[in-house]
């Protein structure tokens, strides 16, 4: 069986990669100092530098979902103030605003899954935040957001889970609170568990995710115990030091899937393409079927021929218990929405799937996609 994810690969790649980086990993295991600050502190600082934003603070949180409802919490907004989020994502993006008290508004999303620059403007100016989902790897129009953000005075988040790296452009505004980064078993960078990371040039909002993310600076406010351990910490920074030779692959194996698709144009597209190979972060590799049926059909041929695929999203937000309530006050229809949750089909692509069974994806594919 061919798996979606490539974390245990990555992981047992990087243990047997050096005898010393192997024995340094083991006596942060067996420390029972599993919490001290030396190695997250290192953590911290390579996600700083990695985004090359000079005065960049990041805090390490034990989620990105944490991390989301604590730059909420840091915003000094008003509780019920209303922060507009896509409509498609995963539902963490959205389940933080209602936690922190506050109203999302559904936006519908343009053809590569990412918020519609048109839809935003017409409710623009009844919102009072919004969150930035940075879907599958690929990033808005950042100039193009930033001049609506200015011209209506409005807070922003980055929800840059599944990206590599926060945004210097968007984090150099005055109006971003912060960007979050996640480091769950699937994303980019992924550690032991769970974990994430709060970047912000805001002091206070820094100090505030640190004072959170640990009983509220010992009660002195509510907070909570949001960590990660010394032995994730390492794991994750030894990631981002194999960035660049990791991404070679990724982008490797992108273009082969561009490749062998490009002659059933009339049947899908790709959300990754020549026009955002070079910067997209590749953390999910999405086919878009103009046919559900199509895209139900070549899920199941490609789980009986050994391959594993997932579909992101088989829901809607709006249309979650959690968020019904809410979906009047958006007042906004969803149709480019709908089309993707119902006919998108995410690929594998990892660093450590062997040329093999590349090979036998792509056959499979060609095979299958013949016959529809």
């Amino acid at each position: 069986m061919i798996e979606f994810s490539g974390c245990g690969k990555e992981n047992e790649y990087l243990l047997k990669k050096a005898k010393k980086d192997l024995v340094d990993f083991l006596s942060l295991v067996a420390s029972s100092k599993q919490l001290r600050a030396e190695t997250i502190e290192k953590l911290e600082k390579k996600i700083s530098d990695f985004g090359k934003c000079p005065k960049a603070i990041s805090r390490v949180v034990g989620s990105a979902t944490d991390g989301l409802y604590f730059s909420l919490l840091s915003s000094k907004l008003k509780k019920g103030s209303k922060i507009g989020v896509t409509a498609y994502s995963f539902h963490a993006s959205a389940s933080c605003v209602a936690r922190a008290g506050y109203i999302p508004i559904f936006i519908d999303i343009d053809q590569n899954g990412l918020m519609d620059l048109d839809n935003f403007k017409k409710i623009a100016k009844s919102l009072d935040g919004i969150i930035v989902v940075q879907l599958f790897g690929d990033t808005v129009d950042e100039k193009k957001f930033l001049n609506i953000f200015n011209k209506f005075n409005i807070k922003f988040i980055e929800d840059a889970a599944q990206r590599h790296k926060y945004s210097k452009n968007l984090l150099n505004s005055s109006l971003c609170i912060s960007s979050v980064l996640s480091f769950d078993p699937n994303k980019i960078f992924s550690g032991i568990g769970s974990g994430g990371a709060v970047i912000s040039k805001n002091r206070y909002v820094a100090e505030k995710i640190a004072s959170l993310r640990y009983h509220g600076n010992r009660c002195e406010y509510q907070g909570f115990n949001s960590q990660i351990s010394e032995s994730s910490a390492w794991i994750i920074k030894k990631k981002i030091e194999n960035y660049n030779s990791w991404q070679k692959k990724r982008r490797e194996i992108a273009k082969l899937y561009n490749k062998t698709l490009s002659e059933f144009k009339e049947k899908l597209r790709t959300l990754v393409n020549k026009n955002n190979i070079n910067d997209h972060s590749l953390h999910k590799y999405v086919i878009v079927f103009k046919s559900k049926f199509d895209r139900d059909y070549i899920e199941k041929m490609l789980l009986n021929d050994g391959i594993k695929t997932m579909v992101h999203y088989r829901y809607i937000l709006p249309e979650l218990p959690l968020f019904k309530k809410f979906q009047k006050i958006s007042n906004l229809p969803f149709p480019v929405t709908r089309h993707l949750s119902e006919h998108s089909l995410s690929l594998p692509i990892h660093p450590f799937i062997k040329d093999k069974e590349i090979t036998k994806i792509t056959s499979s594919l060609l095979f299958h996609l013949k016959k529809i």
